[in-house]
């Protein structure tokens, strides 16, 4: 299947979650479940395991210092044991879940810890997909880019901007290819209706004055 419909799914879920005061505080490929029909993806998504969540507005803040969820899709204020987390930390691993979905690996090892604390205090920075891989539309790169932002202030409020955030940038790649695609059919009409060039005339040769 095509990765836009794998990874527009369970953010569309987290998405409902966040819209119901509800942070998953643990999101990684292992919580995300495709629904299949004789062994074929159905196209339909299910994300599981909310066992760690949280209900915001609720007394359900965990200790300072207690860390959730999962190396590397865990955020970076969730890795240094932070209070109250928001929906933002849900963003951040919804970041890493696509970037590794589109790349086909993680930008850090899991169990190099020396490499996550980089990563997490932001002297490693995640490549930009549209580098790792030019059919990647760097729009798509960004917006990835700015999810996984260390900062929570810089990324996507919610799980529901982050999901209408893409879907511009899915609008912009349509755009963008069909006004390529109708560049060419211009170019090419326009070749259909140049004239053609009339052949050239073949010397005359005319009789030398010389007797």
């Amino acid at each position: 299947p095509h990765a836009g419909y794998a990874y527009s799914g369970p953010i569309a879920a987290t998405a409902y979650a966040h819209k119901e005061g509800v942070v998953h505080r643990d999101l990684k490929p292992g919580n995300v479940l495709l629904e299949s029909e004789s062994g074929i993806w159905s196209g339909g998504v299910k994300v599981t395991d909310f066992g760690i969540a949280k209900v915001l507005g609720t007394d359900q803040s965990t200790k300072t210092g207690t860390k959730m969820g999962t190396l590397p899709y865990m955020a970076p204020e969730q890795f240094r044991g932070a209070k109250d987390l928001d929906a933002r930390a849900d963003v951040y691993a919804l970041g890493m879940v696509c970037w590794e979905l589109l790349a086909g690996r993680l930008p850090v090892d899991p169990d190099d810890m020396v490499a996550v604390v980089h990563l997490y205090t932001g002297e490693l920075t995640p490549p930009s997909l549209h580098e790792l891989d030019p059919r990647i539309p760097a729009h798509l790169s960004d917006a990835i880019g700015q999810a996984l932002a260390v900062d929570p202030a810089e990324r996507p409020e919610n799980a529901g901007t982050l999901m209408r955030l893409l879907a511009t940038v899915d609008c912009e790649a349509e755009v963008t290819v069909a006004a390529e695609t109708e560049k060419k059919d211009v170019q090419a009409h326009a070749e259909e209706l140049r004239p053609a060039a009339s052949p050239a005339s073949p010397p005359t040769i005319g009789r030398s004055g010389c007797s």
